[in-house]
This record gives structure tokens, sequence and C-alpha cells, in this order.
């Protein structure tokens, strides 16, 4: 996948937000997409500076291929259904209303 691809699945789950909230009076439902989202690509920007830090001390990281054999971890297949889960828990956490207190 490309790096545009997250950018435009983002956009498509937007849409999909906004055409189901159309009319209901949530408005709140594309601003906490918006602000899971941003949380999750700080995570992933602290997340690359953890991987630098253990590449720059020689660790070895590669737990995927030990752990669940070089034919799962070197696919493309569990990515791709890891990121169809983000975009429907993103979907999902975006419609969902907070409960009264």
């Amino acid at each position: 996948m490309s790096l545009t691809t997250g950018v435009f699945a983002g956009g498509i789950v937007r849409a999909l937000v906004e055409r189901r909230t159309k009319g209901t009076g949530n408005d709140d439902a594309v601003d906490k997409g918006v602000l899971l989202s941003s949380g999750l690509i700080a995570g992933d920007a602290l997340f690359g500076i953890v991987v630098a830090a253990f590449a720059a001390i020689g660790a070895d990281i590669t737990y995927g291929t030990k752990l669940l054999g070089a034919g799962i971890a070197g696919s493309m297949l569990l990515p791709f259904v890891m990121f169809l889960l983000l975009a429907v828990f993103l979907y999902w956490y975006s419609l969902r209303t907070a409960e009264p207190k």
C-alpha cells in the first residue's frame, strides 16, 4: 500500500460518517474521528522513534517472523486485515454516542 492509501481510506470513512449523521444533530461524530485519527498518527510517530532507538542500539525486534512464521508475517494479508479492522473501529467510534451520566 502506498502512503496515500491511508488518506484515501480516511476520506471514505469520513464520508460514510457524514452520510450516516446527516440531519441527526450528531455533529461531534466527525470531530471524534479526526481526534482519534490524530492520536493514531501521533502514536505512529512515537513508535517510529522507539523502533529507531532499537535499530540504533542493534537490538533484534523481528518478533513477527518468530511468533507467526515467515509465511504469515511476510504476506500482505495480515496488514490488510488490520487496516480494515482499524477503519471499522474508526467508523464505529465516530458514530458512538456518549452515554448519559
